[in-house]
Protein backbone atom coordinates (compact mmCIF):
# COMPACT_ATOMS: atom_id res chain seq x y z
CA UNK A 1 0.00 0.00 0.00
CA UNK A 2 1.48 3.40 -0.52
CA UNK A 3 0.69 6.77 1.52
CA UNK A 4 0.82 9.77 -1.26
CA UNK A 5 0.84 13.17 1.17
CA UNK A 6 -1.35 15.57 -0.44
CA UNK A 7 0.37 18.14 -2.98
CA UNK A 8 3.18 15.37 -3.89
CA UNK A 9 3.74 14.48 -7.38
CA UNK A 10 2.90 10.74 -8.13
CA UNK A 11 3.03 8.71 -11.39
CA UNK A 12 2.14 5.46 -12.13
CA UNK A 13 4.73 2.95 -12.10
CA UNK A 14 6.23 1.74 -14.97
CA UNK A 15 7.28 -1.49 -13.96
CA UNK A 16 6.73 -4.43 -17.03
CA UNK A 17 7.83 -7.16 -15.01
CA UNK A 18 4.46 -8.05 -13.02
CA UNK A 19 3.66 -11.81 -13.53
CA UNK A 20 0.06 -11.07 -13.98
CA UNK A 21 -2.30 -8.43 -14.52
CA UNK A 22 -2.22 -6.22 -11.35
CA UNK A 23 -5.48 -4.38 -9.91
CA UNK A 24 -5.01 -1.08 -8.56
CA UNK A 25 -7.20 1.21 -5.77
CA UNK A 26 -6.94 4.39 -4.74
CA UNK A 27 -8.55 6.30 -1.69
CA UNK A 28 -8.41 9.79 -1.13
CA UNK A 29 -7.83 9.84 2.48
CA UNK A 30 -9.31 13.51 3.83
CA UNK A 31 -6.22 14.93 6.60
CA UNK A 32 -9.71 15.57 8.26
CA UNK A 33 -9.99 12.38 8.87
CA UNK A 34 -6.72 11.30 9.83
CA UNK A 35 -6.53 13.88 12.53
CA UNK A 36 -10.67 13.09 14.38
CA UNK A 37 -9.15 9.42 14.48
CA UNK A 38 -6.54 10.19 15.85
CA UNK A 39 -7.43 13.21 18.49
CA UNK A 40 -10.99 10.20 19.43
CA UNK A 41 -7.76 7.34 20.19
CA UNK A 42 -6.45 9.89 22.44
CA UNK A 43 -9.32 11.32 23.75
CA UNK A 44 -7.95 15.06 23.60
CA UNK A 45 -6.55 17.41 20.82
CA UNK A 46 -3.35 16.16 18.64
CA UNK A 47 -1.44 17.02 15.85
CA UNK A 48 -1.93 15.71 12.54
CA UNK A 49 -0.43 11.91 12.08
CA UNK A 50 2.49 11.89 10.05
CA UNK A 51 3.55 8.30 8.43
CA UNK A 52 7.52 9.33 7.41
CA UNK A 53 7.28 5.89 4.92
CA UNK A 54 5.06 5.86 2.02
CA UNK A 55 4.55 2.29 1.29
CA UNK A 56 3.24 0.16 3.81
CA UNK A 57 3.43 -3.75 3.21
CA UNK A 58 0.91 -4.99 5.85
CA UNK A 59 -1.26 -7.47 5.05
CA UNK A 60 -4.07 -6.58 7.53
CA UNK A 61 -3.96 -3.23 6.51
CA UNK A 62 -4.50 -4.58 3.10
CA UNK A 63 -7.58 -6.94 4.27
CA UNK A 64 -9.04 -3.64 6.50
CA UNK A 65 -8.89 -1.60 3.03
CA UNK A 66 -11.11 -4.32 1.25
CA UNK A 67 -13.35 -4.37 3.89
CA UNK A 68 -13.46 -0.94 3.56
CA UNK A 69 -14.23 -1.26 -0.33
CA UNK A 70 -16.75 -3.89 0.24
CA UNK A 71 -18.99 -1.64 3.17
CA UNK A 72 -18.83 0.95 0.51
CA UNK A 73 -19.67 -1.35 -2.57
CA UNK A 74 -22.37 -3.29 -0.78
CA UNK A 75 -23.68 0.07 0.31
CA UNK A 76 -23.93 -1.15 3.89
CA UNK A 77 -25.62 0.61 6.70
CA UNK A 78 -24.01 4.15 8.24
CA UNK A 79 -22.72 2.20 11.44
CA UNK A 80 -20.78 -0.74 8.78
CA UNK A 81 -19.50 1.69 6.62
CA UNK A 82 -18.43 4.01 9.89
CA UNK A 83 -17.17 1.10 11.63
CA UNK A 84 -14.91 0.06 8.62
CA UNK A 85 -13.69 3.47 7.69
CA UNK A 86 -12.27 3.61 11.69
CA UNK A 87 -11.02 0.42 11.66
CA UNK A 88 -9.04 0.89 8.40
CA UNK A 89 -7.73 4.42 9.83
CA UNK A 90 -7.21 4.21 13.35
CA UNK A 91 -5.11 0.64 12.63
CA UNK A 92 -2.02 2.62 9.98
CA UNK A 93 -2.29 5.64 12.55
CA UNK A 94 -1.90 3.18 15.92
CA UNK A 95 0.81 1.07 14.22
CA UNK A 96 2.63 3.41 11.40
CA UNK A 97 2.41 7.08 12.73
CA UNK A 98 5.21 8.66 13.85
CA UNK A 99 3.55 10.45 16.18
CA UNK A 100 0.93 8.14 17.13
CA UNK A 101 -1.21 9.20 20.27
CA UNK A 102 -1.17 7.49 23.48
CA UNK A 103 -4.54 5.06 23.87
CA UNK A 104 -5.71 4.84 27.40
CA UNK A 105 -8.52 2.53 28.75
CA UNK A 106 -11.21 4.03 31.05
CA UNK A 107 -12.80 1.67 33.34
CA UNK A 108 -15.33 4.12 33.85
CA UNK A 109 -16.62 3.38 29.76
CA UNK A 110 -18.46 0.35 30.60
CA UNK A 111 -21.69 2.88 31.07
CA UNK A 112 -21.21 4.44 28.12
CA UNK A 113 -20.66 1.31 26.34
CA UNK A 114 -23.70 -0.16 27.92
CA UNK A 115 -25.86 2.88 26.88
CA UNK A 116 -25.00 2.48 23.69
CA UNK A 117 -25.56 -1.34 23.24
CA UNK A 118 -29.00 -0.27 24.59
CA UNK A 119 -29.53 2.28 21.86
CA UNK A 120 -28.05 -0.21 19.48
CA UNK A 121 -30.46 -2.87 20.24
CA UNK A 122 -33.66 -0.47 20.63
CA UNK A 123 -33.36 1.03 16.88
CA UNK A 124 -31.50 -2.04 15.60
CA UNK A 125 -33.89 -1.76 12.48
CA UNK A 126 -32.26 2.41 11.45
CA UNK A 127 -29.48 2.93 9.61
CA UNK A 128 -27.46 4.12 12.44
CA UNK A 129 -24.35 6.01 11.71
Amino acid sequence: MSAIRSGEVYAPSDRTDLPAPAHFAMLHIRPTWLHTIAAEMAEKFVSLPFFSTAFLTDAKLNRLFLALQVAVDQKNSNLEHDEALWDFLSYPIRRYASNSPSVRFLKSSYAAVRLACDYLHAYYGSDIS
